[in-house]
């Protein structure tokens, strides 16, 4: 695992795909411990970015699905969903000799959704290679969000994390005749 850590709060990640599970729960951390230190003040924005080389995992819309049941990148996309901070690449960044886009490896979380206005792909820097990495350019927002008029951060719901067997007990033991005796729906 190396790490390139700037100001405390622009991070730049390569996490190889034979990583140990100590060097997996290292990476796993610094989205949390990042993602408190803008919470409580301390920097003004966060940005991480990197080759993280976690194939089975599919990104859309800063979600990301499992595509297999592999425990290390189950254990990655928690980190990220329970940390709160915002992936923003929702495209392949890998490609074979073919041309051919396979996996989003190459990722960008912000502790906002408004910290990115734009992503673009280009080539490899070395068009030889067989199979390389597409670069990502992107445009960074770097008022504070406090400036963009939003709130720190934006509500993020963790359906697959629902009770939803207390939430079905709650709902049944409402008298639901009670409660909507004399409401009209107009």
């Amino acid at each position: 695992m190396k790490r390139l850590t700037v100001f405390n709060k622009v991070t730049s990640e390569y996490r190889p795909g034979d990583a140990s599970i100590e060097a997996n729960k290292e990476i796993n951390k610094v989205f949390s411990q990042a993602n408190e230190l803008v919470k409580k003040g301390e920097f003004s924005g966060l940005l991480i970015t990197g080759d993280f080389n976690y194939g089975d995992i599919e990104w859309e819309e800063s979600q990301g699905k499992l595509a297999s049941n592999c425990c290390k990148h189950k254990d990655f996309l928690e980190s990220v969903e329970e940390s709160g901070v915002y992936q923003n690449v929702n495209c392949k960044t890998f490609q074979l000799s073919d041309g051919d886009l396979t996996n989003t490896l190459d990722l960008i979380f912000t502790d906002s959704e408004k910290r990115i206005d734009s992503i673009r792909t280009g080539p490899p820097l070395d068009p030889k290679m067989k199979k390389a990495h597409l670069v990502l350019n992107w445009d960074f927002n770097l008022r504070k969000t406090s400036e963009m008029n939003l709130a720190y951060k934006k509500s993020k719901f963790l359906n697959k994390k629902g009770d939803y067997i207390k939430l079905r007990e709650f709902l049944d033991r409402q008298d639901w005749k009670k409660i909507f005796e004399n409401k009209d729906t107009h």
